[in-house]
């Protein structure tokens, strides 16, 4: 796991902001697996406020592999740093995974709940365009084209966020599909 080196500047980066991007956080092998573990999950198609696009959610149990990674040592460390507390080793974890494919997006909105969410990519496969993350901070616009690996922490229930459709590649005839793993975390 790739965490970026802990520090006061970390800290006050993410409170002012709210984001902070984790690129390749896991490697693109450990992401994948990843995905396969959880690709038969059973899934219900999930709206923002009940209407709108929709997309596959995915709820993952406790004992699962993405669990122990959202709730492993080098997370609970970044969380102490950008948070701020002295401990937060009794934080609650909501974890699930959303799937979109092609024409799927999530609308801007804020979340009802939760300190902190962590939005790790699994799989993105024969996208050329669209399933861009935007994140509206204080400081601007974050712009993220999550790669399989790549993560971001940020503030979800403060920052208004928001997707752009899934586009099909031209090159590939398979459908294109986006996979992400999302923790909730309450501290």
């Amino acid at each position: 796991m790739k965490i970026p080196p802990l520090s006061e500047s970390l800290r006050a980066y993410f409170a002012g902001d709210g984001v902070l991007p984790l690129p390749k956080l896991i490697s693109k092998v450990d992401a994948r697996l990843l995905a396969g573990a959880v690709r038969e999950l059973p899934a219900k198609r999930v709206t923002v406020g009940g209407s709108g696009p929709c997309w596959d959610e995915q709820q993952i149990g406790d004992e699962s592999e993405l669990v122990r990674l959202f709730t492993s040592e080098e997370i609970f460390r970044l969380l102490e740093c950008v948070v701020g507390l002295s401990k937060v080793s009794n934080f609650r974890l909501k974890c699930w995974i959303s799937r979109y494919r092609e024409g799927e997006y999530i609308p801007q909105h804020n979340d009802a709940a939760g300190t902190v969410h962590i939005i790790l990519c699994l799989e993105r496969r024969h996208v050329s365009g669209g399933g861009e993350l935007f994140i509206k901070s204080p400081g601007g616009t974050y712009r993220l084209m999550l790669e399989s690996g790549d993560a971001v922490l940020f503030d979800a229930a403060r920052l208004k966020h928001w997707t752009t459709p899934l586009a099909p590649c031209n090159t590939v005839r398979a459908r294109p599909t986006r996979v992400v793993a999302v923790a909730r975390i309450f501290i």
